[in-house]
């Protein structure tokens, strides 16, 4: 699992990514092009050298930061793939840094190497709250000499480029919560995502085992035991087919395999009435051919007549 921490100096990202990995057993990696380079240290002679350099080739053009900076994003997508990291900053900060019409298709080309994480997190505090933050770490850090951290814009450049890719993303506010209030707020929201809505079965593929959805234009951003229910109310329940009780059950084990029992017990009874809850919708919302209705109400039947809490002892 990939979760990437944003936000503007001073916000609390270190703290926050450092404390979440501890709890959780994850990587926690920063510094890409360092580690990339086999730089030594934060702070040490060989990083401030490299620093120095890096600052030196970035004064010539924002194109050219924006490269160097996306081979740093570019790194982290390929070292740690299949690994659960906290990756503090991303493509989200470089484009912040060097975002502009200019070089649209830098940052273009950077999404399509580097692809979306499971989520970003965006960490937000005002400025005062920020500056007061950078003092008390250190009085004489460089950063409150940094123009980027009195920037009024942005967050709103974040938000732009979040929306521009439809990058799956939580917004946390910091402002008078310490660290451990942050990380039990991102552990209550963590469990939402894009949800698709229209999840139907010709916007659902299926290769060599694994499943993939295409067409997200209505996609929202909510809890995600939505799109599971939706899923299972399509993929095991029609009006030709009836019940494919194992197929749901199997479905169940292996999306919940690797999630905390308490996760489980608390969204495995929410997915009937999600998924009854999403065909009156679609029913309410939508002009259908008779057939078309009918299918989507015996589906409808076929789940309320059903047992889907019990993953143990499901009964259909």
């Amino acid at each position: 699992m990939e979760i990437i921490i944003e936000g503007m100096d001073g916000v609390g990202k270190t703290t926050v990514a450092k404390k979440l990995c501890d709890k959780y057993n994850f990587k926690y990696v920063d510094r890409p092009l360092q580690h990339l380079f086999n730089i030594g240290e934060l702070g040490s002679k060989e990083d401030i050298e490299f620093q120095s350099k890096l600052n030196k080739i970035f004064e010539e053009d924002s194109k050219i930061q924006a490269w160097i900076t996306g081979l740093g994003n570019i790194y982290n997508s390929i070292k740690y793939k299949n690994e659960n990291v906290i990756i503090d900053r991303g493509v989200i900060s470089n484009y912040f840094w060097n975002g502009n019409d200019e070089n649209e298709l830098i940052f273009k080309s950077i999404n399509d190497l580097v692809g979306f994480p499971d989520v970003t997190i965006i960490l937000y505090a005002s400025l005062e709250t920020r500056l007061n933050r950078i003092k008390a770490r250190d009085i004489n850090d460089k950063d409150l000499k940094d123009s980027d951290v009195y920037r009024p814009d942005g967050y709103k450049k974040m938000a732009t480029f979040i929306k521009k890719y439809n990058i799956p993303y939580v917004f946390v506010n910091t402002e008078n919560k310490t660290p451990d209030d942050v990380v039990k707020e991102i552990e209550e929201i963590s469990r939402k995502s894009l949800l698709h809505f229209d999840l139907t079965r010709g916007n659902i593929f299926h290769n060599n085992s694994k499943i993939g959805i295409i067409d997200f234009d209505d996609a929202k951003f909510g809890a995600s035991v939505c799109d599971v229910a939706i899923a299972i109310a399509n993929l095991f329940f029609s009006k030709s087919r009836g019940v494919d009780k194992e197929g749901y059950k199997k479905f169940i084990e292996v999306y919940y395999s690797d999630e905390k029992e308490k996760i489980k017990k608390t969204e495995i009874p929410m997915i009937k009435d999600i998924a009854i809850n999403w065909i009156n919708y679609v029913l309410k919302n939508n002009s259908f051919n008779a057939s078309d209705t009918e299918s989507f109400e015996v589906r409808k039947k076929l789940i309320m007549e059903s047992n889907l809490s019990n993953i143990d002892d499901i009964k259909i």
